[in-house]
């Protein structure tokens, strides 16, 4: 698996992954803590 287009595609994953953790954080920050990450 050495193409560009396979690593693009894993950064961008985990970018995206990244953000969506750092939204819940935010949001339950603000919230009370009703789960545990």
């Amino acid at each position: 698996m050495r193409n560009p287009q396979y690593w693009l595609f894993l950064f961008l994953s985990f970018t995206v992954l990244f953000e969506l953790y750092s939204v819940v954080i935010c949001y339950m920050d603000s919230e009370n803590y009703s789960f545990n990450i």
